[in-house]
């Protein structure tokens, strides 16, 4: 596990932006993308390192997945994770709808949506995975709990995940359930980059650094994958070496 503390939120997402694309240059082809208020910066700097390309640049061979969708939202829907995806990448890219991959909460048939979408998400390995942290060390939307061979399924949102996302819903309840990949969905993928920031997510961290492997933190499972990057500001590292009480180095790799 590749670790990178940066000074700022707005480093961490740069560097994120960048080293997504350096993947494609180098050939990735099928993206897992994620939602949150830690990814518009990270898009946004992606969609400006695109608007450098030259105008011959062709998106057609780039898919796309997202890890979640709450259920009963629509792509229409402002607060669907579809809609987010819209806004602030598939169209500034004017990536072809054909390519864009996102779980539909809408379907009539909730399992088989689980099923088609697993199908689909692990045709091949997802080639680069990134992804948000929960506050309770919850990925995608696996919370607490989720064993680390679940692939896509239906999920019951726990009370710290509505909390967190309430914001998002100007008051009013957020959706109590969601289609995610699971745990072993995201782990298929080959390299999986994580961005965190802000010291809210410093239990969620430390469990997910310095913690045992264990699906109390659903975060943790990243450390049995080959190839993880975790991007973090200096405010959230702050935080979780303040909670530390022994600052021995853990068993598995951290490089800075």
């Amino acid at each position: 596990m590749q670790l990178r503390v940066l000074e700022t939120s707005e480093s961490v997402a740069r560097l994120v932006a960048l080293d997504l694309w350096e993947s494609i240059e180098a050939g990735a082809r099928r993206l897992g993308f994620a939602t949150g208020r830690t990814m518009i910066d990270v898009y946004r700097e992606f969609v400006e390192l695109a608007e450098a390309l030259p105008e011959n640049w062709n998106w057609s061979g780039i898919q796309t997945y997202n890890l979640d969708e709450y259920v009963g939202l629509g792509p229409q829907n402002s607060r669907s994770f579809h809609y987010f995806m819209q806004q602030h990448l598939f169209l500034p890219l004017a990536l072809d709808n054909a390519h864009t991959h996102v779980p539909n909460g809408l379907a009539p048939d909730l399992e088989r949506e689980c099923q088609e979408y697993e199908e689909i998400a692990t045709e091949s390995p997802i080639d680069v995975q990134l992804l948000g942290l929960g506050i309770n060390g919850h990925i995608g939307f696996n919370e607490p709990g989720t064993p680390f061979s679940s692939t896509t399924h239906i999920v019951k949102l726990s009370g710290a995940t509505l909390q967190q996302n309430a914001p998002d819903f100007d008051g009013s309840e957020p959706p109590g359930k969601a289609l995610t990949m699971g745990i072993q969905t995201i782990l298929n993928a080959r390299r999986i980059m994580l961005v965190a920031t802000g010291i809210a997510k410093a239990q969620a961290l430390e469990a997910l650094l310095y913690g045992p492997v264990g699906t109390e933190c659903p975060a943790s499972a990243l450390r049995l994958h080959p190839q993880v990057s975790v991007y973090v500001d200096r405010a959230l590292m702050d935080g979780v070496l303040e909670r530390q009480q022994s600052k021995e180095v853990p068993t598995h790799e951290i490089r800075v």
